[in-house]
Parts: structure tokens; sequence; C-alpha cells
């Protein structure tokens, strides 16, 4: 919920009333201690789900179904509705329609624009509800405003900017829709100046409290507080979580619980100061306490829609459903950027604040058009940008990678792309500077030694292996490629050791199976092989050792056996050249083509 500062608040008045909106208790559990519930609650379903399920019912049951309170507001207020009728009646039209035309062509331009406008509508609710405990100690001043503001916005968009995974997620969208490539020295002089204004912000907010002591004017403790305790969650859950999916599900948990609570309470004192809302609205805000259970009810129902669309496989309805949820989305930063702000007279007394500023929210039409200009310009020109621009997603990746050469994850996964795309030259490169960042990155290492393996630099690629296999002797995947790797350079008996180590460890591991197989019969033990090959097929049924297996059979004349290998590799894989050349020598034919 955006809001604005108060600025001529009766701060006698308000000092005398309470420094609480609610009570302590009340103010503690919704709106300023609420994370040291939020992260037990967290941790217990994260231990008996997976991330992907906790950040999906958060999504649902908050995310989206936190908007509707203010839909329910901005319709059902009739007051508000009669001010603002044109807003509510477009802005619907225009952004369904542009969410419409981004879901069924796949525009991403959308996407980055709706989460930078997250995080302005995140940072822009602590920031209200940091004035509105600043009002109630009869912090009004013009400088006080603007100084809590300069710090809110410093520090949460100093979350994105400064730590690397919401950077270069915000990054890759960017790429994603086509934009230039940012240099790695611009992004490295921003940040260097950002880290500077958080200082003297940070630093400049801390002199203005201890001042306040000094003149007997102490600051709002309960702003202090909020200040923190949302700062430093924002903090946490981009940078220390661990898991970026995780982190900004549990500080939406967060954002949610202050959203839906404060809500409530304007509503609910608008009903009882107002006979201009419809009825709908004095239902669901009336005065009985059961009518909660139906506020937040109405809330899971809308966001069950999130639930629907991911149950729904690709296609035009699920496209619909996209729409629709992004519509809403937008439309609740939309609308919560005007019908929440504190400065507003009805919107001060609502929160129990005294105003004498009367309304601010009549804004001439072609000005607020012209900011609406502003805000789309860039859009429209990501979106044409995109169109136009070339899918190539290693080139992306590339990009990726050079605007954050330290960064470890843009490497591997430039170094990802790159492989697919058979540029094995500038993938080697890439995942040689990520163990360059991070030398412990085992599983990069190996993937490594695949993409030197497909070079021809057998040498080299078994080097790396063996760098693997030294400092994590159990690491399975070296070793199997280490197998390999040493079949191909003429050593089959140093790639069994490596293949019966795997299977002294993981004795039902079906691709150590045959790939001992594969040597064995390179050695000339045939009937070992086959028994290698069987135990591989018990435990998975799978073309190629099929395949294997019919080969050696052939060689050992077992011609009925090897023609029902040949045959159910086929059946497996119907395009199987090989095994369908085989079979057809086998069965005295003329073969197809030899050609996967």
């Amino acid at each position: 919920m955006s809001h604005s500062a108060s600025n001529d608040t009766d701060s006698a008045a308000t000092a005398q009333r309470s420094l609480w909106i609610l009570d302590p208790v009340r103010d503690l559990l919704l709106f300023v201690a609420t994370p040291l519930l939020i992260l037990p609650l967290a941790w217990a379903i994260r231990a008996s789900a997976s991330d992907q399920f906790f950040a999906l019912i958060v999504a649902a049951f908050g995310q989206v179904g936190h908007n509707l309170p203010g839909f329910i507001r901005a319709y059902g207020d009739r007051d508000l509705f009669r001010r603002f009728r044109f807003r509510f009646i477009v802005a619907p039209a225009l952004l369904g329609t542009a969410c419409l035309f981004a879901a069924f062509y796949n525009i991403h331009a959308l996407i980055l624009a709706s989460v930078a406008w997250a995080i302005w509508h995140a940072l822009m609710q602590t920031y209200g509800f940091i004035r509105i405990y600043a009002a109630k100690a009869g912090e009004t001043s013009a400088f006080d405003r603007r100084l809590d503001f300069s710090v809110c916005f410093l520090w949460f968009s100093g979350a994105i900017l400064l730590n690397e995974n919401p950077l270069m997620l915000m990054l890759s969208r960017w790429y994603r829709c086509g934009g230039f490539l940012i240099p790695a020295s611009w992004i490295d002089s921003l940040q260097g100046i950002w880290w500077g204004l958080l200082a003297i912000a940070t630093g400049l907010w801390i002199v203005r409290l201890g001042f306040g002591y000094v003149r007997g004017a102490p600051p709002s403790p309960v702003k202090l507080l909020v200040t923190v305790s949302s700062v430093g969650f924002y903090w946490f859950a981009y940078s220390i979580a661990g898991n970026i999916l995780v982190g900004a599900a549990m500080f939406e948990v967060f954002h949610d619980v202050q959203y839906l609570a404060i809500v409530w309470l304007f509503n609910r004192r608008r009903v009882e100061q107002s006979d201009n809302a419809g009825a709908f609205f004095k239902f669901v805000f009336g005065r009985s306490g059961a009518l909660i259970g139906v506020y937040v009810g109405l809330c899971f129902a809308f966001g069950s829609f999130r639930f629907l669309e991911y149950g729904l496989a690709d296609g035009p309805a699920r496209n619909v459903l996209l729409a629709f949820l992004a519509t809403s989305g937008l439309l609740h930063y939309y609308y919560d950027g005007f019908i929440w702000k504190i400065r507003e007279t009805d919107t001060s007394q609502g929160l129990g604040l005294s105003n004498t500023r009367g309304s601010l929210l009549d804004v001439p039409a072609l000005l607020h058009a012209g900011k609406w200009a502003i805000g789309l310009t860039p859009v429209v020109i990501l979106t044409l940008l995109e169109i136009n621009a070339s899918p190539n997603v290693a080139q992306r990746s590339v990009n990726l990678s050079l605007s954050l050469p330290n960064s470890h994850a843009a490497q591997v996964e430039a170094g990802e792309k790159l492989a697919d795309n058979d540029r094995l030259t500038e993938s080697v490169l890439k995942y040689q500077r990520a163990l360059e960042i991070e030398p412990a990155d085992h599983s990069t290492r190996v993937r490594l030694a695949e993409v030197l393996h497909q070079r021809g630099r057998i040498n080299n690629a078994l080097q790396e292996c063996a760098l693997v296999m030294k400092v994590q002797p159990e690491n399975i995947e070296s070793r199997l490629l280490a197998s390999r790797l040493l079949v191909e350079s003429g050593n089959p008996a140093a790639a069994e050791k490596q293949l019966r180590e795997v299977l002294t460890r993981k004795p039902d591991l079906a691709d150590a199976r045959t790939n001992l197989g594969i040597v064995l019969a390179t050695v000339g033990r045939l009937d070992e092989s086959v028994t290698e090959f069987s135990r591989s097929l018990k435990l998975r049924s799978d073309p190629d050792t099929h395949f294997n297996l019919a080969n050696v059979l052939a060689q050992q004349g077992s011609r009925d056996e090897a023609r029902r290998d040949y045959q159910q590799a086929l059946e497996l894989r119907p395009n199987f050249a090989a095994a369908d050349n085989a079979l057809k020598r086998l069965l005295g034919g003329e073969p197809k083509s030899d050609t996967l």
C-alpha cells in the first residue's frame, strides 16, 4: 500500500492519543515484529514441502489474494469511485489489453516493468507505515519526510542493486527484452555511488534521531522498530536467505499481513464514519468480528486463481488467466498509489490522524496522462526491441556474464548455454572463470570436463575429473565421466577400476552398469559384459543399453536374443537408425543409412 507523509498533522493531538495504530500487542504482531513469526513458520512449512510449493502458496493466498481489499474499496466506496470514476473504468481496460498481448505473444517487457513496480510498491508501503508512526509522535516536518523516504528508497533499491542474485534476475529480464549490453564498469560505478548515498542518508537519519533526543523531542520508538524490521527483513529476503524464491515469498507474507490488517482497520472506520459506502463494502467491513473470517476467506478465494493457473496446460485459457492475474497485480499497484495517501484528509482520519491538508489527489488530467506516458515509454520501447530481437539465448547469457563478471552463477549459466549451442571454446572460458570465482564448485568442474571432452581435449578433461575425485571421492558424476574418457584414451583397466568404485558406493546405478558392460566388451570379456548389461536393464529399460547388449549377443552368436534386444531398442526409440541397421544386417536384409 502506497503512502505519502502528512505535513500538517496536529502533532500534539496525535502524541496524546497513542504512538500505536491499534495497541502495542497488535501493532507488534501485525505491523512491526511480524518477521519474528514468519521465519519459524516458513521453516516449518519448508521442512514438510518443497520451496516451490511454499512460494506457490504465498503467491496464491498472499500476492494475488491481497489485491482484493483495494478493489473492494475502489469500487465499493462511492465517494472514492465518484472522484476517480474515469481511472477505475479506463485503467482495467488499458492494462488488461496490454497483459493479454504480453501473455499471448510471450512479451517480457511488461514483466520487467511489473517487477520494478512491485519493488516500488513494497518500499512505499514500508514508507507509509514509517510516516504513520512518525506522525503519531509529531515528526511531521518536510525534512523528516524526505529523509525517511530517502532511507527507505535507497535501502530497498539497494537490496536489489547491491546483491548478486536479485540483480542477476533483473538483468536477465532486461536482456530477455532485447536491452542493450550494460558494461560491468557501469554497474560497478552505480553500486559505488549507491553505497555512498546509503552511507550519507543513513548517517543523516541517525544524526536526526540523536538531535531529537537532545532537543527533548525523541523520535517514535515504533517508527525505529518498523524501519529496522522492514528494511532488515527485505535485505534478509534478497541476500541472506539463500534461496531468493523463498526469501521473496517470506517478505511477501510480511507485506500482505501489514496490508490486510491496515486495510481492514481503515475500511472498518470508513464504514463507521461515512454513509456513502456500498452494501457489499458495508457487509464485509461491518461491526461484527466474525466478518474478519469473511474478509480473509474472500482474499483466499481470490488468490485461488493462482492455483488454477498453475494447474492449466499451456494454451489460450491459461494465457487469459495469466493476463487476468497480471492485470490484477498492476491495478493493485496503480490504485494503491493514490487511494491510500496519508496526506488526504479522508485517509488520515481513517487511520486516526489529524490532517488539515485536504484533497491532494485531484491531479489535472493532462498531468496524470503525462505521468503515464513517462512510465509507459520505456515499456513500449523494450516491447519493440523484444519483438525485433534475435532469440539468441546463448548471447543473452553471455551479455549477463559480461555485466556480472564476478558472478559465479552468471558465468555458469553462460557456459551451459554456449555449450548447448556448440560454442565450446567460449563455454570452456566461462566455466573456467566460474571456477576462478568458486574453485570448490565440483559440479561446474565436471561440466567443464564434459565440454573439454567434446572438444577432443581428453587429457585436460581427465585432469579436471581427477581434481574433483581428489577432493570429493564420492562424486559419482566425475567417476562416470572419467571411465568414458579412460576407455577413449586406451586405458580400459583404469576405466573398470573407476566403475567398480562407483558400484561399490551405488550398486543400483544403471549408468555405471551400462558403462561397465561397454568396458568389458571392449576387452573381450563378453559374458561379463552381458551380465552387466542385463543388470542395468533390470534397473532401467534403456534403448542404448538394449542396443549394446544386442551387439554383444550378436558377437556371441546368440542371434535370437540379439534380435529381441534390437527390437526392444527400436520400440523404445523408433527412429534409432543404428539399431535398425544392425537388426537388418542380423536378419540378412539391406540396412538403411547408418545415422541416428
